[in-house]
């Protein structure tokens, strides 16, 4: 059926396959990218936000203790104690500061739990941290702010120590499983690139390998009856009026060889004609020379 269409349509459908070809390849570039995208940001949305909200949580609950031991030196026992240029407020002002963030920070993590064990461990962690901040932390700065800087110090080694310890030891294991998550989601999300990856790669091969092939077959079909017509005005050339041009399409092609065929024809006849002329003209040539002799012949006799 494509035979019967023009060499320039031909052509035309050959470019706007390549352009099919191309755009096609530039959205799955797109697609892929849209992935990677959306891979890192669900990454980020499920494991890194959470993971940098109980970061600093953890080190807000490090800063209280080391406010608690800063505001000790200001114990005036301490021979230096004079050298600070603030009041204790500062530090115990921080620690009210820093309680209130990680209430905010702990209260944003908590809404992104969305996994039972990661929640089982984020309970005990917040529960060993009411308790460091109930029986440590807070004791400690209420010591403080009286003045009762002893009973504050025995408050730090006995409570606010181990109750950290403690603490931290909770808030790691919340950590560790966060580290996992992001490490699971993240081969998951390599796993379901690569995947993606290679099914648009072989959807890109098995693309251009169709277009190669419609690029043959349409390239084909031009080049093919033209050499089909080249052949037979080589043998015309030749003086073979023999050959036989088979006329299998109607396009510039098919109609070039329909012309070809036509003057064969045309040729033949004419050939054919001159032919017939020659023999008609041999013929009598041949009557006048019998007559000529009879009349000779004649002549002798009478003489």
């Amino acid at each position: 059926m494509i035979k019967n269409y023009s060499i320039k349509w031909r052509i035309w459908a050959l470019v706007g396959l390549l352009m099919l070809a191309l755009i096609a390849v530039a959205i799955a570039g797109l697609s892929l990218a849209t992935l990677a995208n959306q891979s890192g940001r669900e990454t980020y949305e499920k494991s890194m936000r959470p993971l940098q909200k109980l970061a600093k949580v953890l080190a807000l609950m490090s800063d209280n203790r080391s406010q608690i031991m800063l505001a000790l030196q200001h114990d005036p026992a301490n021979p230096n104690s004079s050298r600070h240029d603030h009041p204790i407020a500062m530090h115990t002002d921080t620690v009210a500061r820093n309680n209130e963030a990680i209430g905010s920070l702990w209260n944003d993590y908590v809404k992104m739990i969305d996994n039972p064990k990661e929640k089982a461990l984020a309970d005990q962690f917040a529960g060993a941290r009411a308790i460091y901040g109930r029986d440590g932390v807070a004791p400690a700065v209420e010591h403080l702010a009286a003045g009762r800087f002893t009973d504050a110090q025995v408050t730090l080694l006995k409570a606010v120590n181990p109750l950290f310890n403690q603490s931290m030891k909770h808030g790691a294991g919340v950590e560790e499983f966060l580290d996992k998550e992001v490490t699971a989601r993240l081969q998951h999300n390599e796993a379901r690139f690569a995947a993606a990856r290679s099914t648009i790669s072989g959807g890109i091969v098995l693309l251009l390998l169709v277009v190669a092939a419609l690029a043959v077959w349409i390239l084909r079909s031009i080049t093919r009856p033209l050499g089909e017509a080249v052949d037979a005005a080589n043998r015309l050339a030749e003086g073979d009026l023999t050959v036989r041009i088979s006329i299998d399409s109607k396009d510039e092609p098919g109609q070039l060889k329909a012309a070809m065929q036509t003057m064969v024809g045309k040729l033949s006849q004419i050939i054919g004609d001159v032919k017939g002329a020659a023999d008609a003209l041999s013929s009598a040539s041949g009557q006048v020379s019998a007559t000529a002799q009879s009349l000779s012949q004649s002549s002798s006799e009478q003489a």
